[in-house]
């Protein structure tokens, strides 16, 4: 079983597309599957996230404009496609000129086609540069995406929403997968201030503004609040002039991206993990607290129902007024009940959202598309998705 990914970057500034990229090649290599991964960058300095297992080759089109680069992208990929001939392309992302490019290459060539959205059809996100992405839609995304053999979802959510798009196509529910750090948070914190951490992208659709209003309010004592992640479109500057207009300068921080075990020991400093997203497709970020033994608050603009029913954290509705009322109840537990909430979080990642489990899934999904085997339980093949 051979697989192409293709994808527009794999700088890991872009978010979480990358990082997913990079893992879900490197576990499915190791259920043995090919894979070669076919991407951009702007010059041979870039920085990238590379698969870790020695079996993935990654193909690059270098080119410093947007234009020259994803036109060597499109001849890369037809090079690339004729040479090796695999059994499937997986592509990432919407709105793209790689988008449009891996779906003509692959329909040429009668290569089975499976694309992942990554939450870019979630009704928040199609909001956002609105006019841009209707152009888009009638352009070629709608036919990209009704010509695929497998829509993959990374929650029943996001399925849902596909569907409500009028999308027809066999649509596979994976989970994005996290990876378990060997260590994890274990005993209550012993210094006197506790700490809620923010990290993800610092962009528009993550709700900032909203998290900064809603502890303005509680104003938890003892509490500090760290907002970790790459600036987009300049909006950290407004998140920190909502810091200031509400005089939390003394207990919020901007430490900029962090990647890596520095990533990891972030997560298990905190206390709690909080994430009041307007959408997400998934939310590794939410899972890697989890996984890290802090339990995690997030908003139904993430599917993470999970948090509710098996305790570890709390899933509000994307308002100011909620987010308030969940984040008091969060700082007012103890010490050990909110390390007991993360026990059990980190036990739900083990179960559901490993790795291992995401690859072996997607390797089913490919051998059925080939032809290879039975439609297994993941795919629903109809727009009945209890199908």
């Amino acid at each position: 079983m051979s697989a192409f990914f293709t994808v527009s970057s794999l700088d890991p500034a872009d978010g979480g597309v990358p990082e997913c990229v990079q893992c879900t090649c490197t576990y499915l290599a190791q259920v043995g599957v090919d894979v070669e991964i076919v991407t951009g960058r702007p010059n041979l300095d870039a920085p990238v996230l590379e698969p870790t297992h020695p079996d993935v080759t990654t193909s690059y089109a270098t080119a410093p404009g947007h234009i020259q680069r994803h036109t060597k992208l499109w001849k890369t990929l037809s090079r690339r496609l004729d040479a090796t001939r695999p059994d499937v392309v997986h592509d990432h992302g919407l709105w793209l000129p790689s988008n449009l490019i891996s779906a003509v290459e692959t329909h040429r060539r009668g290569v089975p086609h499976v694309v992942s959205p990554h939450g870019m059809l979630e009704p928040w996100a199609i909001q956002h540069r609105g006019w841009k992405k209707k152009a888009a839609w009638y352009g070629y995304q709608r036919s990209i995406l009704e010509r695929a053999d497998v829509l993959h979802a990374t929650a029943p959510m996001e399925a849902q929403n596909l569907r409500d798009f009028g999308l027809s196509a066999p649509i596979a529910v994976i989970p994005n997968g996290v990876p378990l750090p060997d260590t994890w948070k274990q005993e209550p914190s012993s210094e006197n201030r506790r700490q809620a951490l923010f990290l993800s992208r610092i962009h528009p659709k993550k709700g900032l503004p909203n998290l900064i209003e809603a502890w303005s309010r509680v104003q938890p004592d003892g509490w500090d609040l760290i907002i970790a992640g790459p600036d987009e479109n300049d909006h950290r500057r407004e998140v920190a002039a909502a810091v200031e207009e509400h005089g939390l300068g003394d207990v919020v921080s901007f430490p900029g991206p962090v990647r890596g075990e520095d990533k990891w020991a972030l997560y298990r400093e905190s206390d709690l993990f909080v994430l009041p997203t307007h959408s997400e497709n998934f939310g590794v970020v939410v899972a890697e607290a989890l996984a890290s033994g802090i339990p995690a608050l997030t908003t139904t603009g993430a599917p993470w129902r999970v948090l509710g029913e098996e305790d570890c954290g709390w899933w509000t509705e994307p308002k100011v007024d909620t987010i308030a009322s969940a984040l008091a109840d969060a700082v007012s537990r103890s010490d050990e009940e909110r390390l007991a909430m993360g026990q059990r979080g980190r036990g739900v990642v083990e179960e559901r959202f490993s790795w291992a489990h995401v690859a072996e899934e997607l390797r089913t999904v490919y051998e059925w598309i080939r032809g290879g085997r039975a439609r297994p339980d993941c795919v629903h093949p109809s727009n009945n998705l209890d199908a």
